[in-house]
């Protein structure tokens, strides 16, 4: 059958205007598939790079926490360094056995009812806290504290009272 063109010649489609449409349709495909693949290709790069930026943040994560624990170990390692520091100063001193000896037949020769509560071997002497049940016991103590040969200085930093737990004193020794 035989094309008929019922629309005037001046409406009809003219030659050029169908090759630009049909190139037009063409291009715009192409176009259409570049966008997809291109959006597609930029959905995985994210998606990849999402996934890297999670595991760097576990990692980090992971990282600080080992961190804080080392933190602790560090601080106690110094700590524990700078103890045997001193320790070693003051036993090199060679008093400080002395110091020692002295203070375990001191402890012995105390009335039962005085507790010491601390004691710090300094160079050039000690420190210690003591308590007492009574006022008795103190005053026993610090006499026998006077009347010693192996310090040549006392000197009260402290003294307090407690119904519960008595009288405490605080003593700095020297020689």
């Amino acid at each position: 059958m035989e094309n008929i063109n019922l629309l005037g010649s001046d409406i009809s489609k003219k030659g050029n205007i169908v090759d630009v449409s049909s190139k037009l349709k063409s291009g715009l495909a192409v176009v259409f598939v570049v966008l997809i693949v291109v959006t597609t290709l930029s959905g995985v790069i994210m998606f990849i790079n999402n996934n890297r930026l999670n595991s760097s943040l576990a990692s980090q994560k992971q990282y600080r926490t080992s961190i804080e624990q080392l933190n602790t170990v560090e601080q106690s390692y110094f700590l524990t360094k700078d103890r045997a520091v001193r320790v070693i100063e003051v036993l090199s001193s060679g008093d400080a056995e002395d110091d020692i000896d002295y203070f375990k037949d001191f402890t012995d020769s105390k009335r039962e009812d005085v507790e010491f509560d601390t004691l710090s071997i300094r160079k050039s002497g000690a420190d210690f806290d003591a308590t007492m049940g009574s006022i008795a016991s103190m005053f026993s103590f610090l006499d026998l504290i006077s009347k010693q040969q192996f310090y040549q200085n006392a000197r009260l930093s402290d003294l307090s009272f407690s119904p519960t737990a008595g009288y405490s004193v605080s003593l700095e020794v020297s020689r």
